[in-house]
C-alpha cells in the first residue's frame, strides 16, 4: 500500500498527515479534532482545505481502480 500525505502551510506553519488508504475516516476525525482544539493553530477552515485533498485523494485512487 501506498502511503498518502496531506498538507497545508499557512502563516509560517505546516500540517503535514500521512495515512494509508483505508484510514481516510481516521485522518479526518484527527484533523476535525486539532481543528476544535480551541488553543491549536489549525482552524475549522483550515480543516475543511485538508479534508478536501482527502477527499479528492480518495477519488483519484478509486477512478485509478476501474
Amino acid at each position: 500500500m501506498r502511503t498518502r500525505t496531506v498538507s497545508l502551510t499557512r502563516a509560517g506553519q505546516k500540517f503535514v498527515f500521512r495515512y494509508l488508504p483505508g484510514q481516510e475516516k481516521d485522518v479526518l476525525d484527527e484533523i476535525v479534532r486539532i481543528a476544535l482544539d480551541l488553543d491549536g493553530d489549525l482552524d475549522m477552515v483550515d480543516a475543511m482545505a485538508l479534508c478536501c485533498q482527502v477527499a479528492v485523494s480518495a477519488e483519484d485512487e478509486s477512478a485509478g481502480a476501474d
